[in-house]
């Protein structure tokens, strides 16, 4: 029942991609309670220098040993350490004892890593563990992407809808949006429109503007 509440957790995430941080903070969550582990990472990103943390589950202090990076990252590999296979300063300086890692993975992209801890027990994940770890990793991948794909279709609609108003006018600043928002606005209406400004300000754009989107077009 605990294992399957992880992927309750990411089934909820799938229902959140427009906030895709706090989704992956919930599943994570569920994942080193039902592993038993001290705390764990959610990193996005394709290359060590590009990692983020998107989650992270008592894990303020916690160092992603640079070894594990590399495997899970560059080479793809999913990793489970114990004891004297826990070789390095990273790993002494935290006194970790137990560890595992997955790549979060689309087809043939990389697109991050998940990895789990625990200082205190070298026997504290199994094969089945890291089994569970690889298969969350890959749902939690697809999330991922999917919320990608999302924020740009909904950056593309946002530009689509700027452009259809006024395309002569160039620029994307809050003073051009706000210009936009008015020209929409006013020209729905049958109220004469009095534009005043400096000469060069773009009037006539404006005029123009305001004379296709009315009704009278």
């Amino acid at each position: 029942d605990d294992r399957l509440r992880v992927f309750y957790q990411l089934a909820e995430a799938t229902a959140a991609i427009d906030e895709i941080d706090a989704a992956l903070r919930r599943a994570l969550a569920a994942i080193v309670a039902v592993l038993g582990g001290d705390g764990g990472v959610i990193a996005l990103g394709d290359q060590p220098r590009t990692l983020r943390r998107a989650a992270e589950v008592s894990a303020r202090e916690l160092v992603v040993a640079r070894a594990v990076i590399d495997a899970v990252l560059v080479r793809g590999e999913s990793l489970l350490l114990r004891g004297g296979e826990l070789e390095g300063q990273t790993f002494d300086r935290q006194g970790v004892r137990s560890a595992m890692a997955a790549p979060l993975r689309v087809r043939d992209r990389t697109l991050g890593l998940v990895y789990v801890d625990d200082r205190g027990r070298a026997d504290r994940f199994e094969p089945a563990d890291l089994e569970l770890l690889v298969a969350v990793a890959r749902l939690a991948g697809v999330i991922v992407d999917v919320s990608a794909r999302y924020e740009r279709a909904v950056a593309l609609v946002e530009v689509a809808q700027q452009e259809r108003v006024a395309p002569e006018l160039i620029g994307r600043c809050d003073g051009i949006l706000h210009v936009r928002r008015e020209i929409e606005r006013f020209a729905a209406t049958e109220l004469p429109i009095h534009l005043a400004g400096e000469s060069g300000v773009g009037k006539e754009l404006v005029a123009r503007a305001v004379h296709a989107m009315s009704p009278r077009s």
